[in-house]
């Protein structure tokens, strides 16, 4: 299947992923309840199914949730917009301040995740009854699938800690669900993603599926999942897998990694695909929605999601990856150049930027894949494992040095501005050559900050390492806006449970600490 083809196939299988209330994802109405229960007959409605799956991971929603959640709420960015009463609701996230259960933002990363459970487990529960004339292409799938949905109690957990695990097709009934332990949830998500065996390397993809998943995204995902839960052997045996594979490389150019001659390049391990091919506004199209969101206002954008002081201040001196991850004032492309606004900070994001040739009529209809998974997150993956079990500090630095002289390496030169404003000195990031756990550490934790700038990591980064509350403290006393100060601890480690969810599950289901 092509990747378009693949995405344009969405849109048939409608039926199955668009009944699902916004308000209560529990509740199916009677027509749709028949659909769902005499969809799953035929091969063909079983590839529909499927593509409805990955559909989820493509909606406008669950790509700004990422940025919103893994990114504003940290100190790399702040809301930015046209002032405080813009989406409101994402100050009092990102600000700690004000934040209760009834934040729209918080249900709706809620009801995106467990819709796409949902609709996961349906497959995952039909597949075996519905024949298909190539069965080892049905276990892929199944695969697939089992991603997915490892993938969303993944993004589940780590902000809400335990949640109600289901498993089968979900019904009203679930309502008297209780939560489940983080620890019972982690070891389902090992099961979905130790599928991997049924799923082809990269370099065994047919031509046209490019944005499937493959074993190497499953094995670098499990590797996210343990390292995040501090399972480091699982970790340093995942993300080692990967590299043993010899399916991925560096891209010599950072920049080019976030232009669209780097989609699906060699350091691509799990990337979503977006394409501009259909019109229409929202998840008509199945186009991203950030270059709009989050370009200057003066040029047509939204002026949301904008990087701040405080991650543009720990770029060290020569570090080309600075070039290509804000926008500034004065920096032009083809014959746009960038102005400031009132509001906000006076950075923008580079990695989402388009420009103004290259743009859809339609806003929303953005012509970018979201790199979820990288080469380089895989090599940074392995080093802290490694760090963390023992392994010797020349290891480690020589993992992190890897991904630090590809930045020297990146030219200092933006192709795409027609005139560049922000300056990268004339010298070169050195080697880290620091020893001792500590400070290896620390090393690791700048070079994830610098090299994952703005593609939705920060956060839970902070929140892994422990790290959170005096990161976000320490920044607040550096702004004048006190961005950080309101975060306590161990209240904001989660978001509170959304308010529908309370009213309508079991009266045992409990609310986080604090909220």
């Amino acid at each position: 299947m092509k990747a378009n083809k693949f995405l344009t196939s969405i849109l048939i299988i409608s039926m199955i992923s668009l009944y699902t209330s916004c308000e209560d994802f529990l509740y199916t109405p009677p027509y749709a309840k028949q659909i769902e229960d005499n969809f799953y007959t035929t091969e063909e409605s079983l590839k529909l199914g499927f593509a409805g799956c990955y559909h989820f991971l493509s909606t406008k929603n669950y790509e700004y949730k990422k940025i919103e959640f893994g990114c504003i709420v940290s100190d790399d960015a702040e809301k930015g917009g046209t002032g405080d009463d813009d989406r409101a609701d994402i100050d009092k996230i990102a600000y700690f301040q004000y934040l209760q259960s009834d934040n729209s933002y918080v249900q709706s990363i809620w009801d995106l995740s467990y819709t796409a459970i949902r609709n996961c487990n349906l497959f995952l529960q039909s597949a075996g009854s519905v024949p298909m004339a190539n069965e080892k292409e049905k276990k892929r799938m199944i695969a697939e699938v089992q991603f997915i949905r490892a993938n969303f109690y993944f993004e589940l957990v780590r902000l809400f800690g335990p949640v109600p695990l289901l498993l089968d097709k979900i019904t009203v009934s679930d309502r008297n669900q209780l939560r489940t332990p983080v620890e019972q949830i982690q070891q389902q998500m090992y099961k979905d993603l130790e599928a991997s065996a049924d799923l082809p390397l990269k370099s065994e993809l047919a031509s046209g599926e490019v944005g499937r998943i493959t074993r190497g995204a499953s094995q670098a995902m499990l590797a996210r999942v343990a390292l995040y839960f501090k399972d480091y052997q699982t970790a340093k045996t995942a993300s080692g897998a990967v590299i043993s594979s010899n399916e991925y490389l560096l891209d010599p150019d950072y920049g080019k990694i976030f232009r669209k001659e780097g989609n699906f390049g060699s350091e691509s391990v799990w990337e979503i695909a977006h394409s501009t091919a259909r019109n229409g506004s929202g998840d008509n199209n199945e186009g991203s929605g950030l270059p709009y969101r989050m370009r200057n206002i003066n040029l047509g954008g939204l002026g949301l999601y904008r990087p701040c002081d405080n991650l543009v201040n720990e770029f060290e001196p020569g570090d080309p990856r600075l070039l290509y991850t804000i926008i500034v004032a004065g920096d032009a492309f083809e014959e746009e150049i960038q102005t400031p606004h009132a509001y906000g900070p006076s950075y923008y994001d580079r990695k989402s930027f388009i420009r103004k040739s290259q743009r859809k009529t339609d806003n929303d209809n953005g012509d970018l894949n979201i790199k979820v998974i990288r080469y380089s997150d895989v090599l940074l993956m392995y080093a802290e494992a490694l760090l963390q079990t023992g392994g010797l500090d020349s290891e480690v630095t020589s993992l992190i040095n890897q991904v630090r002289d590809r930045a020297r390496k990146t030219p200092k030169t933006d192709p795409e501005r027609s005139n560049q404003a922000v300056t990268i000195d004339e010298v070169d990031i050195p080697d880290v050559t620091v020893t001792g756990k500590d400070n290896l550490l620390k090393a690791i934790q700048h070079e994830r900050r610098m090299e994952f700038a703005m593609e939705g990591h920060r956060y839970y980064d902070l929140l892994r390492w422990g790290i959170v509350e005096s990161t976000l403290h320490a920044m607040g006393e550096s702004q004048p806006n006190g961005k950080g100060k309101a975060f306590v601890s161990p209240k904001n480690l989660l978001m509170p449970i959304p308010l529908q969810t309370i009213l309508s599950a079991a009266e045992n289901f409990g609310q986080n600490t604090g909220y």
